[in-house]
């Protein structure tokens, strides 16, 4: 998973600053952390999460936007992703809408749903074709009929970014209110995805992730299809 991750943040301009922190024009932070499942369910008090506020007092100092701006990524590997979503749902949504210190996204994985990506090549462009092909009608119905399509979709929706393509320029513009709205609006699990967007604007909203020009007003176009 780490593997995967650095090459799909280095791919689309992030840059590694260590093993674990991505940073992108030097005004914002990705922390990517494993997480065992016992820490996760303790995860205000464990040595893990100890671990990721040292170095995110470390790397933001006393650089304002690096501390607004400052994602934490928590990867945990499960042997069974339905029964893990099932006894975990409420867990990872008190930790993503925790307001403290920085946003927080989980994402579970199994080692199958990584080898099912291939890393020599474009990530970005596999998922956005793996998105592309999925049936969301048998998701509606069993999240995990194709759990390569699921852990794409959480990969779309734990790094905003990945939906739209943007240049250098235009990331300050456009990934702080995407991240912004994904966390106001409690956006974070797959349920409040499909439950909030219905299937043709679910199309419209990847459709126009391929035409994206980077205009301002087309940008709020397609984050107005996650609006009441």
């Amino acid at each position: 998973m780490n593997n995967l991750l650095e090459k799909l943040f280095i791919e689309n301009s992030f840059e590694k600053f260590s093993r674990n922190v991505y940073g992108f024009k030097g005004d914002s932070l990705f922390i990517v952390a494993d997480y065992r499942e016992a820490d996760l369910i303790d995860f205000f008090e464990c040595g893990a999460t100890k671990e990721v506020l040292g170095e995110y007092k470390v790397r933001s100092g006393h650089d304002a936007d690096l501390k607004k701006n400052t994602s934490l990524l928590i990867c945990l590997k499960v042997d069974d992703i339905s029964a893990a979503q099932t006894k975990l749902r409420n867990t990872i949504f008190n930790i993503e809408e925790d307001e403290y210190y920085f946003r927080k996204f989980v994402i579970l994985y199994t080692d199958d749903m990584v080898e099912s990506i291939d890393v020599n090549i474009n990530i970005r462009m596999q998922l956005k074709e793996i998105v592309k092909s999925g049936d969301i009608d048998k998701l509606r119905v069993n999240h995990f009929y194709d759990k390569r399509y699921f852990f794409a979709l959480q990969l779309y929706i734990k790094l905003p970014w990945l939906s739209f393509e943007v240049t250098r320029s235009e990331f300050e513009l456009l990934g702080r209110p995407l991240n912004r709205m994904v966390s106001e609006n409690n956006l974070n699990e797959i349920d409040d995805l499909i439950d909030s967007i219905d299937e043709e604007k679910f199309e419209i909203l990847i459709d126009g992730s391929k035409h994206f020009s980077g205009n301002e007003e087309e940008f709020n176009t397609l984050l107005s299809l996650f609006g009441e």
